[in-house]
């Protein structure tokens, strides 16, 4: 599903009010496949990547019981929103990329990137 080439992988930390979020982007071999992979990872997601929100100062577990799902610029796009403001998992795939993040200003400022010329 996922390239094994170093540089199809983009990780990325930006700084925002309130703390810094990450970010990662995948260039994907099989879109469809990747769909299906970390729409199935959702189940664990939040505990497998706990240690990485440690420092963007989660302290809490979700506002809600699992993903949700919305659009930005005709891209859908799943979140799970923690209590801390604007710190939640976003991702979605796009174009054969994969974009994760930490807040979903960060996946749709990832979106308007990728999609410019």
């Amino acid at each position: 599903i996922l390239p094994a080439k170093a540089e199809d992988f983009t990780f990325l930390l930006y700084a925002k009010k309130g703390g810094q979020r990450l970010g990662l982007v995948i260039r994907l071999q099989d879109q469809a496949a990747a769909d299906a992979a970390i729409k199935a990872w959702e189940a664990t997601m939040e505990k497998d990547l706990e240690n990485l929100f440690l420092p963007q100062g989660k302290t809490t577990g979700p506002t809600s019981g699992g993903f949700k799902e919305a659009k930005y610029q005709g891209t859908t796009f799943r979140y799970l929103s923690f209590a801390e403001k604007n710190l939640g998992i976003c991702w979605a795939t796009y174009n054969n990329y994969l974009i994760l993040t930490s807040s979903g200003e960060g996946l749709m400022r990832i979106i308007d990137l990728l999609k410019k010329p």
